[in-house]
C-alpha cells in the first residue's frame, strides 16, 4: 500500500513526474470537496458570496500561478510549492488574511495584489537575469486577449458581463500558454486528461476549452444562488493558475 502512495503521490511531487490517473483522480475529488467546505466556511464567516469576493480572490489566483513558477526557476524549493501543497498553502494565505483584515474584503484584495505584483517582480527578475522571452509573453498574452475578444464577439449573451469574460479569458490564456509553447517551444504536457485530449494537435486542447468554457457559463448562469459565482471562480481557479504559471515559465525560460 504504502509503495502505491509513494509511486503515483508522493514520488510525482519532488521528482516532477506530473500528473497520473490516481493523483489526478483524488485530486478532483479533494478539489470539489473544498468547493463544499469554502461555502460553509464564507456562510459561517457571514461573507457575502457574489462578485466582490470574486475580485477579492483573483489575486490569490495570479499570486499561486506566479509562486508555482518560481519554484520552478529554482528560486526555492518545497512541497507546499508544488500540487497540491500549493493550494493548500494559497487556501491558508488567503484565509488568514481575511481573518487579519477583520472580513474586510477591500483590504484582502488590496494586499492580494500587492503579494501578486512583488510575485511578479520576482519573475521578471529571474526572467531579465537569464533569457527571457518577451516575444513569447506578447504572443500568448496576446493570442489569448484576441481569441477572447472574438468570443464576447460571437456569445455576446453568455460574455455580457466581465466577470464572464473574465472567466472566459483564464480559460483561454491556460489554453494559449500551453499549446503554444509545446507545439513551438518543446515544452510538454504534465496532466493526463489534457495530455489525452491535444493528441498530436496542441491546439485542440485550446479549443475545448474554448468550447467548454462557453457551455459552462451558458448552463451555471442559469443558476442565481450562491453557486453561480463559486462555479465561476472555481473556473477561474482551473484556467488562470495554471495559465499564469506557464506563462512564467516561458517568460523566463525555464
Amino acid at each position: 500500500m504504502w509503495e502505491f502512495i509513494d509511486q503515483y503521490f508522493i514520488r510525482p511531487v519532488y521528482t516532477g513526474e506530473g500528473y497520473n490517473i490516481f493523483n489526478t483522480l483524488i485530486y478532483a475529488a479533494c478539489f470539489i470537496a473544498g468547493l463544499y467546505l469554502t461555502k460553509w466556511l464564507l456562510e459561517k464567516w457571514k461573507i457575502k458570496i457574489g462578485k466582490q469576493l470574486f475580485y477579492t480572490f483573483l489575486p490569490y489566483f495570479v499570486l499561486g500561478g506566479l509562486v508555482r513558477a518560481l519554484q520552478d526557476f529554482v528560486v526555492w524549493k518545497h512541497w507546499l510549492l508544488i500540487t497540491p501543497g500549493i493550494y493548500l498553502l494559497m487556501i491558508a494565505l488567503t484565509g488568514a488574511i481575511l481573518i487579519g483584515t477583520k472580513k474586510n474584503l477591500d483590504k484582502t484584495k488590496t494586499i492580494g495584489w500587492l503579494l501578486a505584483a512583488t510575485a511578479a517582480g520576482m519573475v521578471f527578475a529571474a526572467a531579465f537575469a537569464g533569457a527571457y522571452h518577451l516575444n513569447w509573453l506578447i504572443a500568448i498574452v496576446g493570442s489569448a486577449v484576441t481569441i477572447t475578444a472574438l468570443m464576447w464577439k460571437v456569445f455576446p449573451k453568455i460574455l455580457s458581463t466581465r466577470e464572464n469574460r473574465i472567466v472566459a479569458l483564464a480559460q483561454v490564456l491556460d489554453g494559449c500558454a500551453s499549446a503554444i509553447p509545446i507545439a513551438f517551444l518543446g515544452y510538454s504536457e504534465q496532466h493526463v486528461l489534457s495530455t489525452w485530449v491535444m493528441g498530436d494537435n496542441p491546439f485542440v486542447f485550446l479549443g475545448v476549452k474554448i468550447i467548454l468554457v462557453i457551455a459552462a457559463l451558458h448552463v451555471i448562469d442559469r443558476d442565481k444562488s450562491d453557486w453561480n459565482w463559486l462555479l465561476k471562480l472555481a473556473i477561474v481557479l482551473l484556467g488562470l493558475a495554471p495559465g499564469i504559471r506557464d506563462l512564467a515559465r516561458v517568460f523566463m525560460g525555464v
